[in-house]
C-alpha cells in the first residue's frame, strides 16, 4: 500500500507539514498524525512530516529514530517555532507575516494548527470516506486502521530494541490482553481497579493466559494474587509505581527511547491479542482503537474516543 499512497499523496499541490513530536506524549503525535493523514487523503493535499533532530521525541532522526519513512520529510528549523500543534494564543503580526512569508518560500499550504480542528471535529469523526485507489472505504476507524499498518514500520535499530522488551514472555497463541492505566491518568479521568478489568474477561472470554500492559507493578501483583487460576505475564518492572509525564522528560534521551520501546512492544503484544480491554480515555486506547477495532473494549466508553 505505501506505494500507492506516495504517488496519491504526491499527486496533490496542496501540502500539510504535519509537527510530530511538539511535547506530548508518543501515542497523542502518533494518533493525532493518522488522523492529519486521512483528512489530508480525503481533501487531497499533501501530507508531510516535520519531526526534528531535536523535538521531544526525537534520539537523532526524529520519526526515523522509531520508524520507517514513508512521507516527505523537511527539517527546516523555522518550523520549530512556528509549527505548533494548536495556538494557545494568535501568533502576532510580526510572526503571521513571517509564517506566510515562509509558506511561500517552501512551497506549502499548512501548518500544523491550521488543520488540527478540522481532523479532531465531530464531522470529520463521523464521515464516510472513499478512497478508491487505496482501498479505503468505510468509517474512520476502519480507513486509520490501514493507515496504521502502513506507517507502523520500526527501523531496524528500535525493533531490535522493541524485540529485547518483550524477550521474557512466553505467550501462547491465543491470549488476552490488559492495559490498566494509573500514574497521572488520575487527573484527566477516572482510574479503574484489576477487578473491573477482571469483571469484563470473565464476561467476554474463558481464556486464561493475559498480558497486563500497566505502569504499576503492585497492579500485577495483585491480579498474580487475587485470580490464581489465571497466568499473567507483563513488561512493567518491579520498581515502577505508576508513570508521571513530568517525570519521563526528565530522562536522559537514551533511556526515554528504551522506555519507548517497552510501550510500544507492550502495545504491539496487546495488538496480537485474541481481546484487549482497555480504556478509550488513554491515547494508547484511542491507537488500539483505531488498529484492532472490535477486538477492543473500553472500560470506560462503549465508543471510540479522541484524545489529546
Amino acid at each position: 500500500m505505501i506505494d500507492q499512497y506516495r504517488r496519491l499523496n504526491e499527486s496533490f499541490s496542496n501540502k500539510l507539514v504535519f509537527r510530530f513530536g511538539d511535547g506530548a506524549g508518543f501515542f497523542s503525535e502518533l494518533n493525532n498524525m493518522v488522523l492529519a493523514m486521512l483528512y489530508c487523503l480525503d481533501a487531497g493535499i499533501r501530507f508531510s512530516l516535520y519531526s526534528p533532530p531535536d523535538g521531544s521525541l526525537s534520539i537523532v532522526k526524529g520519526w526515523d529514530d522509531y520508524f520507517l519513512p514513508f512521507c516527505e520529510e523537511t527539517v527546516e528549523p523555522f518550523h520549530k517555532e512556528h509549527n505548533e500543534r494548536f495556538l494557545l494564543k494568535k501568533p502576532s503580526l510580526a510572526n503571521r507575516l513571517k509564517r506566510s512569508a515562509f509558506k511561500r518560500r517552501e512551497g506549502f499550504s499548512f501548518y500544523t494548527y491550521e488543520l488540527w480542528d478540522r481532523f479532531r471535529s465531530a464531522e470529520f469523526v463521523g464521515k464516510y470516506f472513499s478512497i478508491p485507489s487505496l482501498g479505503l472505504q468505510g468509517d474512520l476507524l476502519s480507513c486509520t486502521n490501514s493507515l496504521i499498518e502502513m506507517v507502523w514500520r520500526f527501523s531496524p535499530e528500535f525493533e531490535a530494541l522493541v524485540e529485547h522488551s518483550t524477550r521474557d514472555l512466553s505467550l501462547p497463541a491465543e491470549y488476552v490482553g490488559l492495559h490498566v492505566r494509573g500514574g497521572d491518568k488520575v487527573i484527566e479521568a477516572k482510574i479503574f481497579g484489576p477487578d473491573e478489568y477482571m469483571h469484563l474477561v470473565k464476561a467476554h472470554t474463558g481464556i486464561k493466559d493475559i498480558f497486563l500492559l500497566t505502569d504499576d507493578y503492585r497492579n500485577y501483583r495483585y491480579l498474580r494474587d487475587n485470580y490464581p487460576e489465571y497466568r499473567f505475564q507483563t513488561t512493567c518492572r518491579e520498581h515502577e509505581t505508576g508513570y508521571d509525564f513530568g517525570e519521563f522528560l526528565k530522562l536522559d534521551k537514551i533511556s526515554q527511547y528504551e522506555e519507548y520501546a517497552k510501550l510500544l512492544a507492550s502495545v504491539e503484544v496487546l495488538s496480537k491479542a485474541v481481546l484487549t480491554i482497555g480504556s478509550y480515555k488513554t491515547n494508547p486506547g484511542m491507537f488500539l482503537g483505531m488498529r484492532i477495532g472490535p477486538k477492543f473494549i473500553g472500560i470506560d466508553s462503549d465508543k471510540w474516543l479522541v484524545m489529546w
